[in-house]
């Protein structure tokens, strides 16, 4: 009976660890998407890919051919955006950029 007990307590020490180690890896990974930058945009070809500059230029380069400045990023989650936005599509942040 005392070998029965002995097995039973260890598997239940087991399940434990495993669940403990099932949130870590849960929480590692809603930490990891929350700081990666939304990609979704520079995974076409840089040939097709426009954002909306805040002078209202369109441009496919890395900086707005009119006025020099770069795109509109969110300072909390690096999202970039395609135009400019007062809060960010992706985590609610609010933006800051100049017009």
């Amino acid at each position: 009976m005392n070998l029965f007990r002995d097995i039973n307590r260890k598997v239940n020490k087991i399940e434990r660890t495993s669940r403990s180690v099932n949130n870590t890896i849960r929480s590692i990974n809603r930490t990891v998407n929350r700081n990666t930058p939304n990609n979704r945009a520079s995974s076409n070809s840089k040939s097709t890919d426009t954002w909306i500059c805040v002078c209202g230029n369109n441009n496919a380069g890395n900086f707005c051919a009119e006025c020099g400045k770069g795109p509109v990023t969110c300072t909390k989650c690096s999202s970039a955006f395609q135009r400019p936005v007062k809060f960010c599509e992706h985590c609610g942040e609010k933006t800051t950029f100049e017009e």
